[in-house]
């Protein structure tokens, strides 16, 4: 792997990141980093996605590697005044540094052009990756009840 981290970006999603994010979601959900367990179909992602990236209430970054998609970061912002966080980075990019670095560049871009200066991220209790990686990047862990575990920035 390319240790520079200036060969990794991220753009605002568009149509045409529907099968990357499909594919990277369900994978998420067969490693249990989701609540959801069930993977979905193209259809029902293809319909979710097409309100998804005209939602104003959504927004995704994808992030790339020398112009290749490695992962996403989703928001789902809440009355304008948070952020409900959640980020996937293809197992090959995982421990590197580099979700973190793209989570930092994505956070900056979200509060100088939707102001929102609180970001949370909903965490299953069981996934220990997760929930290392927020607490590494200064997220601070909330109590939430049931099965997840919330941290916020």
């Amino acid at each position: 792997m390319n240790n520079n981290l200036k060969s990794f970006s991220i753009k605002k999603a568009t149509y045409n990141d529907i099968r990357f994010i499909f594919k990277l979601y369900n994978d998420g959900v067969r490693s249990g980093f989701f609540k959801n367990k069930i993977t979905i179909t193209y259809k029902q992602h293809e319909k979710w996605y097409k309100l998804a990236i005209k939602s104003p209430i959504v927004f995704i970054h994808i992030c790339k590697n020398n112009n290749i998609p490695i992962g996403y970061i989703k928001y789902n912002f809440i009355e304008k005044q948070y952020a409900i966080i959640s980020i996937i980075i293809n197992k090959k990019y995982r421990k590197k540094g580099v979700a973190s670095t793209l989570m930092k560049r994505s956070i900056k871009i979200i509060y100088k052009k939707y102001k929102i200066k609180k970001f949370y991220a909903e965490v299953l209790k069981k996934n220990l990756l997760s929930k290392n990686f927020f607490i590494k990047n200064k997220f601070i862990k909330v109590e939430y009840p049931k099965k997840k575990t919330t941290f916020k920035k």
